[in-house]
């Protein structure tokens, strides 16, 4: 029985990465913030652990036995204002590195930490001197990528960062443009954008936890890789994709760009595909298709 340690158990990736492992019968350790964050309290394979980020040392003393995969998805801060925390979002970094410690501890065989498109945008804020404390969360998600290519590198440590795109649909609660968009349909709202003329991609959360756990299990794998559909677009026709399902109209323009240029080349996940085999099932149509089914079914319930 392959042995996993999750932490950021309670978050979007994390609780259905879990639930994706518990159905190759692995144990797991969740990792959770504080134990009223649990979810998975009656499962049999699931040792649930508390353990806040600045405790995160401590870890290997609370798990008791080797591991062989170790993923690191905890990261406070993630959403909403905390974002622009410069010092919560450093700290993060720091976290990063010390999980990766831990993982060599406890004897995991790789570990396994999630970046952000977005880390792309740091040496374009740098170089046109782009102010902004919206930038907090991608400068320390790229500084804990260099800093854990540092310590992995100085300790031995097989690992991988995971650059994502946009991950949505599934059980996501933190308002994603994606589920913004939908849920503004429903309720008969027109959202707001800029002009949307960016390259962007959309990644559906099924297939992200598939990707993810063929990292987790392959032979080899590189140390970096960007997780993406394979089929970037411009933001516009994704919106408009879903506005004509609802037959409404999707408020492009009404607000101002944010002046950060996303490059059409950084959503290139060729890499993943031939070394690990990763390919998306998921269209973006069937993707958005299933989020609105899977939640019509939960409101029936």
């Amino acid at each position: 029985m392959k042995k996993i340690v999750v932490t950021g158990a309670n978050g979007f990736i994390g609780r259905n990465l879990i639930k994706r492992l518990l159905l190759d019968e692995c144990r797991i350790y969740a990792v959770y913030r504080k134990k009223e964050h649990m979810l998975f309290a009656d499962c049999r394979n699931v040792v649930n652990i508390e353990c806040d980020l600045n405790q995160i040392c401590n870890l290997a003393d609370l798990i008791h036995e080797e591991a062989d995969v170790f993923y690191h998805l905890a990261w406070d801060g993630s959403t909403g204002e905390k974002r622009g925390s410069y010092s919560l979002q450093l700290a993060n970094a720091g976290y990063v590195c010390q999980a990766a410690e831990i993982s060599k501890k406890i004897g995991c065989k790789r570990f396994i930490s999630t970046g952000t498109i977005a880390e792309k945008l740091v040496p374009f804020c740098i170089q046109n001197h782009y102010t902004s404390d919206k930038m907090a969360y991608a400068i320390a998600k790229s500084t804990a990528h260099m800093l854990l290519n540092t310590v992995c590198s100085c300790h031995g440590i097989d690992y991988c960062w995971v650059q994502l795109s946009n991950i949505f649909g599934g059980d996501n609660t933190n308002g994603n443009l994606i589920s913004y968009t939908v849920h503004s349909f429903k309720k008969g709202i027109v959202p707001e954008y800029g002009p949307c003329n960016q390259p962007y991609d959309f990644l559906y959360i099924k297939d992200a936890i598939e990707g993810l756990v063929k990292i987790a299990f392959s032979h080899h794998c590189s140390n970096e890789y960007f997780m993406g559909s394979g089929q970037p677009g411009i933001l516009k026709e994704y919106i408009l994709s879903i506005a004509k399902k609802y037959k409404a109209q999707a408020g492009i323009g009404l607000r101002e760009a944010d002046g950060l240029e996303y490059q059409m080349e950084w959503f290139d996940s060729q890499k993943l595909r031939d070394e690990i085999g990763f390919v998306p099932y998921y269209s973006f149509e069937s993707a958005v298709d299933e989020m609105i089914k899977e939640e019509e079914q939960h409101a029936v319930i």
